[in-house]
């Protein structure tokens, strides 16, 4: 082994990272919601495919860090994102980071003062001119609030305290204390609250029945409460309203403060109203100028009070809710989620099952009263305004599938996690990126008719500046078959050129100038907007229906933080759906409600456009008799249902111990009775077999799929989708190291058509062999393909899906002149005949930037055709004798060489470009660095460079 180091420090020229021009964007046009929404007619698809437009493109969430912005900064950085191809921008006023102690001389901007409207116009208006739509927060930060709040408008709960006595006695507390006692710790608390005591009631220790405790009294702001203890243990149950605790996360100035009271229908309309009338005299008409008024998911950290719950629960529920309301409160914590540390009084199981079913039905009614007066009131303002609504109508106590069904751009989320393309578990979300509100949010689109199913997608909090375009890739292709259609991407940071670096940074992935990656960054993006252009324009398959036991989970979990539960049952209930779709078929989430709704015709749900020939309940114990009564019509109507695990024995919530339960036992029995080869029972799938699970289901009972799939892969899986004459097939393998073959036949009725190969990256198609129906499917590491049917064209290019590049291949070992360029100016250079790892180097650990790799290589005639090298965690581009023989940035590093080498001597010039995460972690006092090795997880330094090859394939 030869190895020589070179350094050379402060004579080289930094390395370019400014991105090429993309083509052309179209100028001005209509850039409205509706143009957004419009379908390219089937006739029309490949066309837009190979080119697609604005709608189609990415958008970027654009954080305006504290609205420390201006015009000329507004352009650069409008022009900027629009050379990296991206179709729109989300304007985000958001709090400035406080690790940023210079500002550079910019003054924050109040958010809705006159000189923010005339920055948000004129940002409109330069998007437009560049062919580019725009959205609009609602608000600043989320939950949205603001400064100027009134008492009444802002945020409210009931929060529980408890205290521990040993009777006989009499003690006197400080009122501040039984305060302090019932104030949770919260994320995002505010200073400025108020807090009121409002009761105390004491029980024993052991509850053995159901009692509404006894009332301790206690002067209106009286200063202390003096509790007289019988002989034993008690506990006093403490219950405070808080008005204002939480603060806006993240709000800027002049929408910072407490959160907005999301259950005050008034003052959500007069919050609403506010926001449009400050802005027509500045912006016009709102319809012309705005996509979207965009919401984000509602993290309420416990909101579970209004002036008039009370006389809405008696209305709806059909008892008093006081009675025994101490009981039904939890302490909470961060999100509202109950505190796992013991508290409170021992209660026995009969009587702890009678507060369950009254929590349910507390839950219930603020979920209702969520929906009419925070949700129905948002939708019917932006339609008042003539702009589409583009919410994430979840969190905790949203009613899933139902809160989205409303909405014009139903938006889920998906995450960058480290995990991704490494794991795949099916009893939890991690590897996965999509959220477990994704194929809810998906669900609710399909059966209210929408094929825009929206994402703030790439959402990373954990590995900022060392995502990869390949984990990106992966991330993205994830977040498409969990049903998304269209993808925002999180975020593009405002940050002016002149800010020290790598700038301001609110939130990663880190997209902008200053990345290495991010000239090859139209890569991706291009082949996203392909991608979303097919599935937007098109019918996502679906015939197969799940239910989860959503009223259980309530009742017994309580409403989780969404999209982030702690807690779910069973454990596939958020997981089954992958299955179903890796089996070659798809489905959907129904509800109770929905079934109700439906039709049955022919052994099929029937719920607008959509139909589904099976229905699967999972571990459903408690059901409504209205929703077993349509279960029966179904069944009768010769549909199949299978109870998954177990069989409905309970009724919601506390009418079900006063009958209900009794009823529903009763009519499950005579349902299986009457239908037993329709209404089955089926063993629950075991941890890890959920594939092969509903694979068995799928052969004994005939669920014949779209495709069927004789080997099914837990990092393969697939969608249907279907426009006008086209039956269109999306596979993705999201593996970083594994390639599958899949044994594949397709369901459907060729009648003259042909299988093409549509691929996203170039926007070029290809005729695959004349094998029917049948396709043997070849998916290299992190591939995927879009399959179509439809009519084949004389002259056609051909391909075959089975292309696959395996041994035997020769390894040569060769000398290497490298040349390091840092990110930082500084240069290295190096000879070897050794490849290795430059993170496992100390002396390159820092690295970040571009290597070039310069060898010769001798080969005889015919003897190479393809070339591969080991890369770790860079792009790859290839020069041959002075030709660039292409760009790698995910997958396997393979090159076609054939037309490129000559006999005898080749110079080979391989051009890798790195992350900038090794070389953030040694800036030990960059504020950005230091926030972000922090937080959540140790950034460690990542692999990094040419590590074997290059491989040598002939023909």
């Amino acid at each position: 082994m030869i190895e020589k180091l070179l350094l050379t420090f402060g004579i080289a020229t930094a390395l370019s990272l400014s991105a090429p021009d993309a083509a052309a964007a179209p100028k001005g046009g209509d850039l409205t919601g509706d143009a957004f929404l419009k379908e390219v007619p089937a006739s029309k698809l490949y066309e837009k495919f190979r080119t697609p437009d604005s709608s189609s493109k990415l958008f970027a969430r654009w954080w305006w860090n504290g609205t420390r912005v201006c015009e000329k900064e507004i352009v650069r950085e409008l022009d900027s994102m629009q050379r990296a191809g991206f179709g729109g921008v989300e304007i985000n006023s958001i709090a400035f980071p406080d690790r940023y102690k210079d500002t550079l001389g910019f003054a924050q901007v109040p958010w809705l003062s006159d000189r923010w409207l005339e920055l948000v116009d004129f940002t409109m208006r330069e998007a437009a001119a560049r062919g580019m739509y725009s959205d609009l927060i609602v608000g600043s930060g989320w939950p949205f609030g603001a400064e100027f709040l009134s008492r009444d408008e802002q945020i409210k709960m009931m929060a529980l305290g408890t205290m521990e006595f040993e009777g006989p006695c009499k003690v006197t507390v400080r009122t501040d204390d039984l305060i302090r006692s019932a104030t949770p710790k919260l994320l995002s608390a505010n200073r400025d609250k108020l807090s009121e005591l409002i009761e105390v009631r004491l029980f024993p220790a052991h509850i053995t029945e159901l009692i509404p405790g006894t009332p301790v009294t206690f002067a209106p702001g009286a200063q202390e409460v003096t509790i007289d203890v019988p002989a034993g243990r008690h506990i006093a149950y403490v219950v405070v309203k808080h008005t204002g605790y939480m603060g806006v996360i993240h709000g800027a100035l002049g929408a910072r403060g407490p959160v907005l009271d999301h259950f005050n229908a008034e003052a959500v309309r007069r919050y609403l109203n506010r926001m449009s009338d400050a802005m027509r005299p500045v912006v016009g008409n709102l319809h012309d100028r705005i996509r979207s008024f965009f919401t984000d998911s509602f993290e309420l950290e416990g909101s579970n009070w209004c002036k008039d719950i009370r006389e809405e629960f008696q209305k709806r529920r059909g008892y008093d809710l006081y009675t025994y309301y101490p009981l039904i409160l939890k302490k909470v914590g961060p999100y509202g989620n109950e505190i796992k540390t013991p508290y409170g009084a021992r209660i026995e199981p009969d009587v702890m099952e009678r507060i369950y079913r009254m929590r349910y039905d507390y839950e219930l009614t603020l979920a209702e009263l969520f929906k009419e007066r925070f949700l129905d009131e948002l939708n019917a303002w932006c339609r008042a305004c003539g702009v589409k609504s583009r919410i994430q109508a979840y969190g905790k106590g949203c009613m899933p599938v139902e809160s989205l069904m409303d909405v014009d751009i139903p938006e889920c989320e998906t995450w960058y996690h480290k995990e991704n393309g490494e794991i795949f578990p099916d009893d939890k979300m991690s590897g996965h990126g999509y959220k477990m509100v994704n194929k809810f949010v998906a669900s609710g689109a399909h059966l209210s008719g929408k094929n825009v199913v929206s994402c703030e997608e790439i959402t990373n909090t954990r590995f900022v500046f060392n995502e990869t375009l390949e984990r990106i890739k992966i991330t993205g292709d994830l977040s498409n078959l969990s049903g998304v259609t269209h993808s925002v991407l999180h975020g593009y940071n405002y940050s002016p050129a002149e800010a020290p670096f790598p700038g301001w940074v609110r939130y990663g992935t880190f997209y902008n100038e200053r990345n290495p990656l991010w000239r090859f960054f139209p890569e991706w993006i291009s082949y996203k907007a392909r991608l979303s252009t097919v599935l937007r324009n098109s019918e996502m398959q679906t015939d197969i229906a799940l239910m989860q036991p959503l009223v259980d989970m309530w009742t017994y979990l309580a409403p989780q933080f969404e999209p982030s539960p702690g807690k779910w049952r069973p454990f596939y209930v958020n997981t089954l759906w992958e299955a179903v779709h890796q089996n070659g078929g798809g489905c959907d989430y129904l509800t109770e409600s929905i079934l109700q709704r439906s039709t049955f015709a022919d052994g099929r749900i029937e719920y607008g456009d959509r139909s589904y020939k099976a229905l699967l309940l999972l571990e459903v114990e408690t059901i409504s008799p209205e929703t077993l009564a349509a279960i029966g019509r179904y069944a009768a109507a010769g549909g199949k249902v299978f109870f998954v695990g177990s069989t409905p024995s309970k009724a919601p919530g506390l009418a079900g111990l006063e009958g209900g339960d009794k009823e529903v036992q009763r009519l499950t029995a005579d349902l299986m009775k009457q239908y037993p080869d329709r209404i089955l029972h089926v063993e629950a799938p075991r941890k890890g077999h959920l594939i092969a699970w509903y694979k068995e289901l799928q052969q004994k009972y005939g669920l014949t799929p779209a495709v069927r799939i004789d080997n099914p892969q837990a990092f393969v899986n697939q969608n249907h989708y279907k426009a006008g004459n086209l039956d269109i097939f999306f596979f993705a393998n999201y593996s970083l190291t594994e390639a599958y073959t899949l044994d594949t036949e397709f369901n459907i009725d060729l009648r003259g058509r042909r299988m093409w190969l549509w691929d996203p990256m170039t926007g070029e198609r290809a005729l695959l062999p004349d094998t029917g129906t049948r396709l043997k499917l070849h998916l290299e590491p992190t591939e995927s393909r879009l399959l179509v049917f439809d009519k084949p064209v004389r002259g056609a290019a051909t391909a075959t899906a089975d292309a696959r590049l395996e041994g035997p291949a020769e390894r040569r070992a060769l000398h290497w002149n490298v040349t390091l360029n840092h990110y930082d100016g500084t240069v290295a250079e190096l000879e070897t005949d050794r490849l290795f790892d430059l993170g496992k180097e100390k002396r390159f650990e820092s690295f970040s930037g571009q290597i070039v790799y310069r060898t010769t290589l001798d080969v005889r005639p015919g003897e190479c055709a393809h070339m591969e090298f080991g890369v770790e965690n860079c792009v790859s581009e290839l020069y041959v004798n002075g030709v660039k023989a292409g760009t790698v940035w995910h997958g396997r590093h393979v090159y076609d060489v054939a037309k490129l080498l000559r006999p005898g001597k080749n110079e080979l010039k391989l051009v890798l470009t790195t992350t900038l995460g090794n070389y953030m972690l040694s800036l030990k006092e960059n504020p950005t660095m230091v926030k972000w090795s922090n937080f959540k997880y140790k950034q460690v330094v990542n692999p990094c460079g040419l590590t074997w090859g290059p491989d040598l394939y002939r023909d």
